[in-house]
């Protein structure tokens, strides 16, 4: 059963809704190690690293509206990309 976005509040740890994207930014992509998956920081970069993104969206349900955050898988399933294809764009 999907909420409304007006009925979530701060203690909703996870919740199904039903919204349109209404706005939809580029993704931004952060350096992360192949191997352990953990953020590099752009100082200690050695050439080695994939990319892991993350893309801010805005949803309505005509109840209200909200800013969300989507990241790498939800990207490639609201996409229907490939991590490769996504990065590619990059």
């Amino acid at each position: 059963m999907s909420e409304k976005l007006q009925e979530i509040s701060d203690q909703d740890t996870f919740v199904n809704i039903t919204a349109t994207i209404v706005q939809a930014y580029d993704p931004r992509f952060f350096p992360v190690d192949a191997t352990s998956n953990k953020r590099v920081p752009d100082d200690q970069l050695k050439g080695d690293e994939t990319f892991n993104y993350v893309m801010n969206v805005f949803l309505d349900d005509s109840t209200s509206n909200m800013r969300a955050s989507l990241w790498k898988e939800q990207i490639q399933q609201l996409l229907d990309m490939s991590h490769e294809e996504i990065v590619a764009i990059k």
